[in-house]
């Protein structure tokens, strides 16, 4: 519903111009890697701090999108790419966490600019 109601007001403010973009990755074996990249067995990232104090992973492969359907298109992507291993509990298990990150930018016709992540 969040995805739906962003790219609403995104195409229907005329005043605002916005730059959506996703990013996916993966914590496992406490290693960061990127689900979006072409070559996943190499694309181990680093988390970097920023002057203000915010975390943020500037290797990682940023998507733009137009839709939701682009999202959920990507996320399908990211998936295939997860690390995968059998444990006593099932076959096929995930043992690790994947992150979605929605990366807004709008630029109104001032020149002001907004940014903001989900």
């Amino acid at each position: 519903m969040a995805l739906n109601d962003l790219f609403t007001i995104s195409t229907s403010r005329e005043d605002v111009k916005y730059d959506i973009r996703v990013q996916m990755v993966e914590i496992y074996n406490e290693q960061v890697r990127d689900l979006l990249s072409e070559d996943t067995s190499s694309t181990k990232l680093d988390i970097r701090s920023s002057s203000n104090g915010l975390f943020n992973l500037p290797d990682a492969k940023m998507c733009p999108v137009q839709s939701p359907s682009d999202v959920m298109t990507l996320m399908l992507l990211g998936e295939k790419h997860r690390a995968s291993g059998p444990t006593a509990m099932n076959n096929r298990s995930s043992r690790s966490h994947s992150i979605l990150t929605v990366h807004v930018n709008g630029k109104d016709i001032s020149g002001n600019v907004s940014c903001s992540c989900l």
